[in-house]
């Protein structure tokens, strides 16, 4: 009995010891491996986004648009003819169209399209957030939107390709 507890621990003393050589060998070589850095990416600068609705009509100081629902169809008409023409200047507008306080984006391998909503409340003015087209890029098929609300600004990606899209945010920067 004495010559099988003798060798077993000698053999459990090996595997601990062949275990803690492979985990520090394993560390070593992950912390060895490179990391991503800043020139490891793609960044691309982009342009500023310009409300549509500050370029063609003046909605806000026009007096036929008293009323709450006036002022919002006028947005609407607005967003609408920017958009659809972006679309159009990309080629895309089989894809991507807007109708009112919608954009509607069809995807291969979905049933129904994407949709990105406008809202609006007359109780709510400041807190109106709208989309809008921004860029496109062709060789990748990806569709920029931007969306501006009160607290900041954010951009959606939407591969045209694939369907997939992701959300990122941005903070408004204020000075006091």
């Amino acid at each position: 009995m004495g010559f099988f507890y003798e060798n077993f621990f000698v053999v459990r003393s090996m595997s601990k010891a062949f275990t803690a050589t492979l985990l520090s060998t394993i560390t070593s070589i992950a912390i060895a491996a490179p990391f991503a850095a800043m020139d490891d990416y793609d960044w691309v600068v982009m342009e500023t986004p310009v409300d549509p609705a500050t370029y063609k009509y003046d909605c806000h100081n026009d007096y036929k648009y008293e009323t709450y629902d006036a002022l919002q169809n006028c947005l609407y008409n607005l967003r609408e003819d920017a958009d659809n023409a972006l679309s159009k200047q990309w080629n895309i507008s089989d894809k991507v169209f807007r109708e009112r306080n919608a954009i509607y984006i069809k995807v291969a391998n979905r049933k129904n399209p994407l949709v990105f909503v406008d809202y609006s409340s007359p109780y709510e003015e400041d807190f109106n957030p709208y989309y809008s087209l921004q860029d496109y890029d062709k060789s990748r098929k990806l569709l920029t939107i931007h969306q501006r609300f009160y607290e900041g600004e954010s951009l959606t990606l939407v591969n045209l390709a694939t369907g997939f899209w992701q959300d990122f945010s941005l903070k408004a920067k204020y000075l006091s």
